[in-house]
C-alpha cells in the first residue's frame, strides 16, 4: 500500500516549521536544491520507494544530493518522477562507500552537466591517525541552469555533495 504525500500536507508541514519565503514558491527563476540522507536506502522496499517518489514529486527540486544510497537504487525513483511528469531526472552515483554512497539526481529540463560528475578525493585525504577521511567520497558536479528569460543568460554553478 502506497502512502501519498499531497502538496496540502507538505504546506502544513512547512507552515508549522516557518515554511519557505513566498517569493520562491513556484518560481522558475530560482533553482531548488535539496540534500537528503535517506539512511541505508535501497530499492527493495517498494512502499518506501513510492513514498520517497511522492515526496520528491511534490518538492519538484532541480537537484537532489542523496547520502547513504545503494548503487543504482535511485533509478526507480528517477523513473517514477519521469513518469509522474515531475521532470526528466538522471542520477549519478559515487563509487565509494559500498551500499552507503553519495548520489546526485538532477532534472535535465532545468539543469545540464557541463562536465562529468566526479568524485573529489578518493583515498588521498587522511586524518592525523591515517584513517580515510571520506569513506564515501564527495561528488562534484559542474552544471548550467536553463535560461528562464530571453534577456537573461543561463548561468553555470558547481555542487559538492558529501556525507
Amino acid at each position: 500500500m502506497s502512502t501519498s504525500i499531497s502538496s496540502e500536507n507538505l504546506d502544513k508541514i512547512l507552515e508549522a516549521t516557518g515554511g519557505f519565503d513566498e517569493r520562491f514558491i513556484g518560481n522558475d527563476k530560482y533553482l531548488d536544491i535539496i540534500s537528503w540522507n535517506l539512511k541505508w536506502f535501497n530499492n527493495r522496499d517498494r512502499e518506501r520507494v513510492q513514498i520517497i517518489s511522492d515526496i520528491l514529486t511534490v518538492l519538484n527540486a532541480d537537484i537532489i544530493v542523496f547520502q547513504e544510497i545503494r548503487n543504482e537504487s535511485l533509478d526507480i525513483v528517477a523513473e517514477n518522477l519521469n513518469n509522474s511528469g515531475a521532470g526528466y531526472y538522471d542520477v549519478v552515483y559515487g563509487t565509494t562507500g559500498g551500499d552507503q554512497r553519495v548520489a546526485i539526481m538532477y532534472d535535465t529540463e532545468w539543469v545540464r552537466t557541463k562536465d562529468d560528475i566526479k568524485e573529489l578525493f578518493g583515498k588521498s585525504v587522511r586524518t592525523a591517525s591515517g584513517k580515510n577521511a571520506f569513506p564515501r567520497d564527495a561528488l562534484w558536479g559542474y552544471f548550467t541552469a536553463r535560461q528562464t528569460e530571453i534577456d537573461k543568460p543561463a548561468f553555470d554553478f558547481q555542487i559538492v555533495g558529501l556525507h
